[in-house]
């Protein structure tokens, strides 16, 4: 029950203060990425080839961004489909 709660909150936080939203998304993957370069350079690699490497293993950051900012906007839609209904356009 209190994780039904704490998804609603967040979900209502989202439709309110996109901008926080998205800064928050930015922050939990940036520390993604710093995640996946510190395993390269204890790995041996630089720091910049990490950083590199990390980038390119993790994938398109922005396309990420994208496609979450699409589910929270369908999620915060009071119109979403669901199984068996038919979409409102």
């Amino acid at each position: 029950m209190l994780d039904l709660f704490h998804r609603t909150l967040a979900r209502i936080r989202a439709v309110f203060h996109p901008k926080e939203f998205d800064s928050d998304l930015d922050m939990e993957l940036e520390e993604h990425l710093n995640l996946l370069a510190e395993e390269h350079i204890r790995r041996g690699v630089s720091p910049e080839e990490a950083h590199r490497r990390a980038r390119i293993e993790f994938g398109g950051v922005m396309q990420l961004k994208e496609a979450h900012r699409e589910t929270r906007a369908r999620t915060a839609s009071p119109h979403r489909s669901l199984p068996g209904s038919t979409q409102r356009e």
